[in-house]
């Protein structure tokens, strides 16, 4: 399929002004966020040596894995837990007698459709005061994990299931208060809950080339990018950057996006492409190296024509002045006429308008006479003198 092609080369009498930062065409794209944390799990666990029944415990799961992750990529990833015992568990401990307890259990995670066990340590922790039941929060956390995204794009989820195989030991001061309690834990029935998401992304390259770097004002220059991904065909948009003014170009299905350029005033640019994923959950964005493009001054062509070449009607010379790729020029020109043979000369200066001007030099004698017009030139075009002879006849 051939590439995606957009001209956007429009002739102009001042320097192009490009369409866009590329704020504007959407340069910028915000992923989604990871969760901070899960909501509140009312796990359901059991504690022979703390009671017969089975009690509510609540857990709150965070992750420190990253909002955003490229396909493949592997990343350390660490879990922890805050709980807290309920009261009635804690009186029952303080009550060994036990004045702390610290702990391990396996949390069972699954990344995207991967289950994981994740051992995690509760920390040394006080049960306080117990003489009434009163709730202990307490953390667990584990050791990194490696995560590896999957080899394709798409937003993974982290959830919770169920807690166990864990083991509980209470100490009275520095001593142990009998053996470790062994504690299960069951995750709500129901959809798994949400710890965390990541948004899993296929990275991009982006690669430019232009036509030419050396130009003149109003040549065409054609810029062609080319986007791979690391996954799957690149969807979305090139934005051709000029000295950060941007215009937009679609990307094919062969991951290849061309632009002719809008015209750029005479000097030194900077050009880049900047890919734009048409989903940024999907695809990450990519700029190429900078390439310079060099505009110099364009010839400037121009044609004379006079009319009026006789002695009973007013003579005028008009000028008509464009650059040789289509531009406009501004400024000034200067319009001489002499009669040839003869001595003076008549001079006058008018302003381009359109490319275009006039002088009247009012009803000439017979003779030969001899025009010089004098383009000084503008930031983008060059100086020009034309001469032309012409003959005035009797009316």
């Amino acid at each position: 399929m051939s590439p995606s092609r957009v001209r956007t080369h429009v002739r102009r009498s001042a320097a192009a002004g490009l369409t866009a930062t590329l704020a504007t065409v959407g340069l910028v794209a915000t992923a989604p966020a990871a969760e901070s944390a899960s909501t509140s799990i009312s796990y359901t666990c059991t504690a022979p040596d703390l009671g017969p029944d089975s009690f509510t415990l609540p857990v709150v799961l965070d992750t420190n894995a990253p909002a955003r992750m490229a396909v493949g990529q592997s990343v350390p990833v660490t879990v922890t837990a805050s709980a807290v015992l309920p009261g009635a568990v804690a009186r029952a401990a303080a009550l060994r007698p036990a004045t702390a307890f610290e702990g391990a259990w396996t949390l069972s995670a699954t990344f995207g459709t991967s289950v994981t066990a994740v051992p995690q340590t509760i920390a040394r922790t006080s049960l306080g005061v117990q003489t009434t039941p009163t709730p202990v929060p307490f953390t667990a956390g584990s050791a990194p994990i490696t995560y590896t995204a999957p080899a394709t794009p798409g937003p993974v989820e982290i959830t919770a299931g169920d807690i166990s195989p864990g083991t509980l030991q209470f100490y009275n001061g520095d001593a142990a208060a009998g053996g470790p309690s062994a504690i299960t834990c069951t995750a709500p029935p129901g959809k798994a809950p949400v710890i965390d998401t990541i948004a899993v992304v296929a990275t991009s390259t982006t690669s430019l080339t232009l036509d030419r770097t050396a130009s003149e004002y109003g040549q065409d220059v054609t810029a062609t990018a080319k986007v791979t991904t690391t996954s799957g065909t690149p969807d979305g948009d090139v934005a051709f950057s000029v000295d950060g003014l941007a215009t937009k170009a679609k990307v094919g299905k062969d991951g290849v996006a061309t632009l002719v350029l809008p015209d750029a005033p005479t000097g030194s640019h900077s050009v880049t492409a900047t890919f734009v994923p048409r989903d940024a959950t999907t695809y990450d964005g990519s700029t190429s190296a900078p390439q310079v493009w060099t505009v110099a001054k364009a010839r400037t062509r121009m044609r004379v024509p006079v009319t009026g070449r006789t002695t009973t009607v007013a003579t005028r010379v008009g000028v008509k002045a464009k650059g040789v790729f289509d531009t406009v020029p501004t400024g000034k020109v200067r319009i001489k006429v002499k009669r040839i043979g003869k001595p003076g000369k008549w001079v006058k200066v008018r302003t381009l308008d359109d490319g275009a001007a006039r002088a009247g030099f009012g009803r000439l004698k017979k003779g030969r006479y001899q025009v010089v017009v004098v383009y000084r030139g503008d930031a983008n075009h060059r100086y020009l003198k034309k001469t032309k002879q012409f003959r005035v006849t009797r009316g």
